[in-house]
């Protein structure tokens, strides 16, 4: 095939060389002839059997010591579970119990004190409701230490008849309240606050005041109360009034009456004002309190059991102890059993909640508070069944009719903390340390194949990734058949990855395990698939003032966007050669539309090159964005194949492909050549009005004069109307852009002068000017003196100073510069930029050319040279470059006012440096 002519821009388009020997090899075909004979070695040696009897032994191992420390574990838990269980069953059993005996207990000491005022009552001949309780003081104090109540009350029964005389009754004979106030005073026991004073009472009350002369009755004044506290008198408050349902139920039944429950905290600051006054230091003001209302009887001295009294007899008043709730709970359990939880409530009532520590009660709140885990973990009884079941108590029966209270006990995670141990953690690490040990003598046996194991598996991972982006699949398929095809075709199975590895580090036919003498070439005949050659139009001049990590960042960002677009088109990528893209459709899976999606394909690879270089303009160089791509379509059959050998991969051939490649090297940039073939059956398509015949016919060397057209997947008529006005924003889109280039270059330089004037003011030089280094060389200048007189003919560089350089931390790219500088920077370039003509050589762009040429020279230069030892040097010579194309009369005539601006501005911003 003879030689391709160069392209329009100098480059030469290596699409006319494709079936030629010049393709560019891959890195990932060097490869370590000792590296690979090693993995092969491993690969052969490697048996399938050990490594499933290794998997096989290692899972037993490891079931084995899992079950066996699961078994550890759960029957060492289970015992503490069993243990943490039967604590709670007998613990709440023994505070049930502990609460019944302490209500027959206290409920006995009221009953005894009620005997005795009846009996005293009797002796003395006094008539209800004016009875007197001799030394009640005393004997109030040891009912509230039997009965551990907080305060208690003596209310006789007064009808509305004997309310006036009762009243001159009480305050005639309320002497009594001295001699409990001095009593009071003097019970050691007692912590609650003592009353100073006190006002005599001369009519029954309620919390609102005295009651109105016609108030109906009967009331329940209180006349004997202990202790006194702080709030109203020390008698006269009806009962009846606040808490008249309970009053009628312990007539009407002849029962002690559980009251309801008072001072539960409904926020932080609730309580009830008179509590305050009867509480110590050891019990807290804002805990639920409960009243026992006790019936007196009449007849209550004529018996042991006050219940088989005189069923007709006569309530003529009521005994009403107050106690708080934790009273009942308290005193119960040993110190250490921690961690019951006791739900208290009744159906008129919500329920509070407190938590058994011990010998102590902890009142948690109002609510039912226990853990909703623990639910099965409960005890429950109403108050009234928990009397005991001897003869300790023979007083009246707790009521079981009105507002009956009940309590609920659970358990909590504090009383199963108390019970769990690191016992079942241990035995478990025990068991499970037996069965490691035996578990680390297999693997350290296994150690050094597995290691083997993992360099050929990597080597194979990474050649399976090569060899997926050079081959289609049904070719991959064919190169490495399945085990089952094997065995068929060889009578042996040959390892897929060990065919991998061969295949792509083979250094001979023989070594090949795809070209045996029974082996078929991998080839076949494709009718109808369109090929496509692209070539970046301007890259060879592109890339010779580049960098090479430069080019490839333009290439790989370039043909990774070209990629993405190809693999959701359905259109399959053959290779790249040099900057030649080369794309195929129709294979290797056959599809009709085959012209038709290489059409779209080449036009958004064409708009994707345009947003590429936009966005890598700034990055890579000014002139970036004007490189531009050319396309060449052709349509036909073409023979795909692998050709193996050294290096083997996918090729096509075939005259479409040649053509295809003509297609490219005679277009134009920015547009999509087509040959008649593919223009044909594009029109077979439908899409007849993409298509615009070139005029006059092109010549394809071994072609001849052939009619070519252009393809404009899109509304072309519109882009045409608009490309006037494009092209003139073209010119000051490509000067702004030039400006921000340039302004970004002098900004690092600028920013490297102040990274190292500070690291200068903070480690000072280590050479003085006179050692001929430490910092440039002044020059002075006579007044009057012209530009000429003012040159000088040497300067002193400052010498490389190793701890200057290392001091200028972060370089100068982590120097911000000041917004002002920065505006000034940009108006003085942009001043500079339309001082250039439109030339075609002497122009701005040819300057920022030099730019990023002196620039790229002084980059390779060895920083400790003298020229490169001081920035502000570099930047003059960068800037030198700069103006080397300005026009003469911006630089000898100041005359003018607009060049004497320009002049002002660069002297500003040079002395600003």
């Amino acid at each position: 095939m003879d030689s391709a002519p160069p392209s329009d821009d100098g480059s030469s388009s290596s699409g006319d060389d494709y079936n030629s020997t010049s393709h560019t090899e891959s890195f990932f075909d060097e490869r370590d002839p000792k590296k690979t004979d090693e993995d092969e070695a491993i690969a052969k040696t490697e048996s399938r059997v050990v490594r499933i009897v290794r998997v096989l032994v290692l899972l037993l191992l490891l079931v084995v010591t899992a079950g066996v420390s699961y078994g550890v574990f759960y029957y060492v838990s289970n015992s503490e579970t069993k243990s943490f269980e039967e604590d709670f069953q007998d613990s709440s059993t023994k505070v049930l119990d502990a609460v019944g005996s302490f209500l027959d207990h206290s409920l006995g000491a009221v009953d005894n004190f009620m005997v005795g005022i009846v009996t005293n009552a009797e002796e003395t001949g006094s008539e209800w409701p004016f009875v007197t309780i001799p030394n009640f003081a005393i004997r109030a104090t040891k009912l509230l230490s039997l009965s551990q109540a907080s305060i208690c009350g003596f209310y006789p029964k007064v009808s509305e008849e004997e309310r006036s005389e009762w009243e001159e009754w009480a305050l005639a004979n309320d002497e009594w309240v001295d001699v409990s106030l001095k009593v009071q005073r003097e019970d050691p026991t007692y912590a609650g606050t003592n009353v100073e004073s006190w006002y005599p009472s001369s009519s029954i009350s309620n919390n609102d005041g005295p009651l109105p002369i016609n108030a109906s009755g009967p009331h329940y004044p209180a006349y004997y109360t202990s202790p006194i506290v702080p709030v109203w008198s020390a008698y006269g408050w009806d009962l009846y009034q606040s808490f008249q349902q309970e009053i009628d139920e312990m007539e009407q039944r002849r029962s002690v009456i559980v009251g309801r429950t008072l001072n539960i905290p409904k926020s932080e600051q609730h309580t009830i004002s008179w509590i305050e006054g009867m509480v110590g230091p050891d019990l807290k003001a804002d805990e639920p309190i409960v009243p026992f209302y006790y019936p007196i009887d009449a007849s209550a001295s004529s018996g042991v059991a006050v219940a088989n009294s005189e069923q007709d007899g006569r309530v003529v008043g009521a005994i009403a102890v107050t106690m708080f709730w934790r009273e009942l709970l308290r005193n119960i359990l040993s110190p250490g059993s921690d961690g019951i939880v006791a739900v208290i409530g009744s159906k008129c009532q919500d329920p509070f909640t407190y938590q058994i520590n011990g010998p102590d009660a902890v009142y948690l709140g109002s609510g039912d508070r226990h853990d909703e885990a623990y639910n099965r973990l409960a005890e429950f009884s109403f108050l009234h069944d928990l009397r005991s079941s001897g003869k300790s108590y023979t007083g009246f029966p707790l009521s079981s009719t009105y507002c009956p209270y009940w309590i609920r006990l659970y358990a909590s995670d504090t009383m199963r903390d108390s019970h769990e141990t690191n016992n079942p953690l241990l035995f478990t690490i025990v068991a499970l340390s037996i069965f490691m040990f035996t578990s680390a003598v297999f693997v350290l046996y296994d150690c050094v194949s597995e290691r083997r194991q993992k360099k050929v598996l990597s080597v194979a991972v990474k050649s399976t990734a090569v060899v997926s982006g050079l081959f289609p699949k049904v070719v991959r398929d064919r190169i490495f058949p399945t085990e089952q095809r094997d065995r068929e075709d060889n009578g042996r199975a040959t390892n897929t990855k060990n065919r991998l590895q061969t295949f792509l580090s083979a250094k001979d036919d023989k070594a090949s395990p795809v070209q045996s003498s029974h082996d078929s070439p991998i080839a076949e005949l494709f009718a109808e698939t369109t090929v496509m050659f692209a070539d970046i139009a301007g890259f060879t001049a592109w890339c010779s003032v580049r960098e090479p990590t430069a080019v490839f960042s333009l290439l790989e960002a370039l043909y990774g966007s070209f990629d993405r677009i190809a693999h959701r088109r359905g259109v399959f990528k053959v290779e790249t050669i040099g900057d030649s893209y080369v794309a195929v459709a129709g294979l290797p899976d056959v599809r009709p539309d085959h012209a038709l999606v290489m059409a779209k394909f080449a036009r958004d690879c064409r708009s994707e090159m345009k947003l590429v270089t936009s966005r890598l303009g700034r990055v890579l160089g000014p002139d970036t964005a004007e490189l531009e791509i050319r396309i060449g379509l052709n349509s036909g059959p073409v023979t795909a194949g692998v050709l193996r050998g050294d290096r083997s991969r996918f090729q096509l051939f075939g005259d479409t492909v040649n053509t295809a490649a003509r297609m490219e090297s005679t277009g134009i940039v920015s547009k999509i050549q087509v040959s008649e073939n593919t223009a044909a059956l594009l029109k077979i398509a439908g899409k007849e009005h993409w298509l615009h015949k070139r005029e006059g016919k092109v010549a394809a060397k071994g072609k001849g004069s052939v009619q070519t057209y252009f393809v404009e997947p899109s509304n072309h008529a519109t882009s045409e109307a608009n490309e006037s006005t494009s092209s003139e924003k073209k010119t000051d889109e490509k000067t702004s852009k030039l400006v921000e280039w340039n302004v970004g270059i002098l900004t690092r330089w600028i920013q490297k002068i102040v990274a190292h004037d500070r690291a200068r003011e903070r480690a000072p030089a280590t050479k003085t000017p006179q050692d001929g280094g430490g910092t440039m060389e002044t020059v002075h200048f006579e007044t009057g003196a012209t530009v000429l007189e003012e040159v000088a003919d040497v300067l002193e560089l400052p010498a490389f100073d190793p701890n200057l350089s290392h001091n200028q931390e972060g370089g100068g790219d982590a120097q911000a510069l000041d917004k002002e500088v920065q505006t000034q920077l940009h108006d003085f370039v942009s001043i500079i930029a339309k001082l250039y003509k439109t030339n075609s050589f002497h122009n701005f762009e040819h300057a920022s050319h030099c730019t990023m040429s002196v620039s790229k020279l002084l980059s390779r230069i060895d920083p400790t040279y003298g020229i490169t030892s001081d920035p502000l040097t570099q930047l003059g010579c960068i800037f030198a470059g700069w103006l080397l194309r300005i026009p003469s009369s911006f630089l000898v005539s100041v005359h003018s006012s607009y060049d004497c601006c320009c002049c002002c501005s660069a002297h500003s911003w040079y002395v600003l440096l």
